[in-house]
């Protein structure tokens, strides 16, 4: 068993950081133009998503202030596939747990999971679009542009996929589910392009995150530009993917997924693991064996991608809520990550389980990692042999702490 590790940090300091949310929120959607075009009195439905988007209640606030201002009449739709068990009030529920409310937004907050098909795509797919959505005068896209964590392609998650999966709810997510994920990115575009053409999406806010899952950006795009400029903002986004410092480890210990972290509850890219039938593995990181030890409070029981670990604990297999984890899971047919890993007691029986299960050259020495989430990469611990590897440049070494567990025997809170 390890006695000790060691908490190093990535320097993530010189990225970008939007300071003040409601000047940059009101400008990127100025430069759009769109309040040219607005009519007083008009509605206007903004899509609210179920990612932990750093900030997502104020960027949603000053949304609404800047169309209220021009004489609409905002609210709020929830735009989230299946997530939330799949109903109107677990999608409810699923915002609330990221803070985003009336009284935080000041505006309504309204769900349902009727959609109506309003055409079709030039392959012939149906494409369906929220009922309350439908009924507003104006429709406004708000989301993160980000690598995805089931494909990757010249669009990924962003407006569009806001626009096909978001609006569309239960009923498109399945339909594109039923692809190859290789076709995703066509697939979500072509489905993009028929809202778009309908004439009731007034256009988006991109939010681009730094590695520190700060905002650095935001961008107002018209509705017309969308496809072609998302195209561009993803490739701004890469730019600020947060990485482990290694391409090699034994053991990953990650303390805690869920939802509000990736689609995937771990960030396939993070962990060098896509665990989709038919489609190849990343060459790295390469991680032989991952532990995952809890779930977030705002996945709200839903453990979809769990099947990415090798191991995990009982706390969180007692915390899943198997329903809305299998809706999930079923509706995106990835069923590999659905599996529930080998369940030990604690952290500690976890951590000694992995440790003699590693192989090959480092089994005496074995090099092991811990991190909050695959999302807050920053600061991490490491253990001696792992340490050894890590590049010189970008990562510092803080301090060396005893690997300690409760009485529980799990491990402490992260102080970090």
């Amino acid at each position: 068993m390890l006695s000790h590790l060691y908490r190093v940090r990535q320097c993530f300091a010189a990225d970008p950081r939007i300071g003040d949310i409601d000047q940059a929120v009101r400008q990127a959607i100025e430069s759009t133009g769109v309040f040219e075009r607005l009519s007083p009195g008009v509605s206007v439905a903004i899509t609210a998503g179920s990612r932990g988007i750093r900030n997502l209640p104020d960027i949603l606030r000053a949304t609404g202030e800047a169309f209220r201002r021009m004489g609409a009449r905002p609210f709020l739709i929830t735009a989230m596939g299946s997530h939330g068990g799949g109903t109107s009030e677990g999608q409810l529920h699923v915002l609330a747990e990221l803070g985003v409310t009336e009284d935080s937004t000041g505006m309504p907050v309204r769900s349902t999971m009727q959609t109506h098909e309003v055409g079709r795509t030039p392959a012939g797919m149906p494409v369906y679009l929220d009922s309350i959505a439908r009924a507003a005068d104006s429709i406004w896209i708000v989301n993160r542009v980000k690598k995805h964590t089931d494909f990757h392609g010249p669009l990924e998650s962003g407006l569009c996929k806001m626009m096909a999966l978001g609006l569309g709810k239960v009923r498109q997510a399945q339909l594109i589910h039923a692809h190859r994920p290789g076709d995703f990115p066509s697939a979500i575009e072509s489905l993009a392009r028929v809202l778009i053409d309908t004439r009731r999406i007034l256009g988006g806010l991109a939010i681009i995150e730094n590695r520190r899952g700060d905002t650095a950006a935001l961008h107002g795009v018209p509705s017309q530009h969308i496809p072609d400029r998302e195209k561009l903002l993803l490739q701004e986004s890469y730019r600020f993917f947060p990485k482990l410092p290694f391409d090699e480890a034994d053991v990953l210990i990650v303390r805690r997924m869920g939802k509000n972290i990736s689609g995937a509850g771990m960030d396939p890219n993070v962990l060098g693991r896509l665990y989709i039938e038919g489609e190849p593995e990343p060459e790295k990181p390469f991680i032989q064996l991952v532990g995952v030890l809890d779930l977030t409070p705002e996945t709200d029981g839903n453990a979809a991608g769990v099947g990415l670990a090798d191991l995990t604990t009982r706390r969180l297999a007692r915390s899943i809520d198997f329903p809305k984890t299998h809706l999930n899971t079923l509706t995106s047919n990835f069923l590999q990550r659905g599996k529930i890993p080998i369940t030990l007691e604690n952290d500690r029986e976890l951590l000694e389980t992995a440790l003699g299960s590693v192989q090959g050259a480092f089994r005496a020495r074995p090099r092991v990692a811990v991190i909050e989430d695959t999302l807050h990469l920053e600061s991490l611990l490491v253990s001696e042999s792992l340490l050894e590897s890590l590049p010189s440049d970008g990562v510092s070494v803080l301090d060396r702490l005893p690997l300690e567990f409760d009485r529980e025997g799990n491990l402490p809170a992260c102080n970090d």
